[in-house]
């Protein structure tokens, strides 16, 4: 069983640069995050929302990040790129791609934000913006950057049909309430993607989708990353989504983390009661069973 990458103290008392340093001796992942803390600003108990997690990534990899709601899976991801809120304090170190961050400072995590890590949020339609067409989405992406709006136009069609969009000069002209949920959350992947990514961070994608559409996405996003070379943090309440996809798999619990470990081990071997709780659910769903005791 592995809790974490490293064990260090909880990170108001821990110096961040001393965090970074050991963090720096260590082997060469693409993502390393250590210690990460929050907790409100305005502190009406000394509950920490997350506390002390930390986890890493290898390029190509997928981590499945498993919990159940308000487990502090997705405010974790958040925090890696400084968008856990003004209303939280934040602490912890990562290190992305040979370079270390601190995660106490937003500000200097913009840089990563959409350029390096690209995120798939849980619901399509509430991160699209309605009154504006997807073509419109992607120049807001890239003002000024790609030559002329013909040419922008030709690389959104592009990425329109990387993603299993037909038809996409069609779908440029449209608003997002004119496309199904399914096709809301291509459009998504195709956003997360525009900015050629070497991490991306799927919070739930397909948690409002049915079941066929779901199977489509979690194809879409493993071809996509075998094709590009893309390391994936996929967050889910659910193993049985985490078995389809992989590689590694981390399980919060409580604002902690409770167990890490390779797909098999965490499927086969689990050492804490509440994932061999989770793994057990999630055998009872895939056959249909659940409420069977």
């Amino acid at each position: 069983m592995e809790i974490g990458p490293r064990s260090f103290s909880r990170g108001p008392f821990y110096p961040f640069k001393s965090v970074c340093e050991a963090i720096l001796t260590g082997s060469d992942p693409l993502l390393e995050a250590t210690n990460i803390s929050i907790r409100p600003r305005q502190r009406v108990s000394d509950r920490w929302l997350v506390d002390s997690v930390g986890f890493e990534l290898n390029k190509g990899e997928v981590l499945g990040l498993v919990g159940e709601s308000g487990s502090g899976k997705t405010l974790s991801t958040l925090a890696l790129l400084g968008l856990a809120g003004a209303r939280l304090d934040v602490t912890g170190a990562l290190r992305f791609d040979g370079e270390c961050f601190d995660l106490s400072a937003p500000d200097r995590l913009r840089p990563l934000r959409g350029a390096r890590i690209g995120m798939i949020f849980q619901d399509p339609r509430l991160s699209l913006n309605p009154v504006r067409t997807i073509a419109g989405h992607f120049r807001e992406l890239w003002p000024g950057r790609h030559g002329s709006g013909r040419s922008v136009r030709q690389r959104s069609a592009d990425l329109l049909h990387s993603v299993g969009i037909s038809d996409p000069d069609r779908r440029l002209r449209q608003y997002p309430h004119e496309l199904s949920g399914g096709m809301c959350q291509r459009v998504m992947i195709a956003l997360a993607l525009a900015t050629e990514p070497t991490l991306l961070i799927a919070d739930e994608p397909t948690t409002a989708l049915d079941t066929t559409v779901q199977a489509q996405i979690l194809d879409l996003i493993d071809t996509l990353r075998r094709e590009r070379g893309l390391a994936v943090i996929m967050i889910s309440h659910d193993l049985a989504v985490i078995s389809e996809i992989a590689d590694r798999v981390a399980v919060m619990r409580h604002g902690r983390m409770v167990e890490t470990g390779s797909q098999t081990t965490i499927f086969n071997n689990a050492q804490s009661a509440y994932t061999r709780s989770l793994v057990g659910f999630a055998s009872k769903s895939s056959l249909g069973l659940e409420g069977v005791s």
